[in-house]
């Protein structure tokens, strides 16, 4: 998936989105247009190795979050204690 994809999926009014999945798609970066997704309750990103930062600041309905297998430099911004 390219930046322009998750711009066309915006602009496509998916930005309701509950959940979305995005395990094992290879992404190099953390995509910008992700963030106007800010309905999201779960959001799979595991085995996205080169994702090194994300922001989920505007994520406040996130309940689940895989991270698995990314590599992080460290803990994304907007990220909460786990209860």
């Amino acid at each position: 998936l390219e930046e322009k994809d998750f711009e066309l999926l915006a602009e496509a009014k998916f930005t309701k989105l509950k959940e979305l999945n995005l395990s094992g798609c290879h992404l190099s970066y953390w995509p910008k247009p992700l963030e106007k997704f800010t309905t999201l309750e779960v959001l799979n990103l595991r085995g996205n190795q080169k994702i090194t930062q994300a922001d989920f600041t505007g994520f406040t309905t996130l309940r689940e979050l895989n991270l698995e297998c990314c590599q992080l430099e460290k803990l994304p911004k907007g990220l909460k204690k786990a209860k």
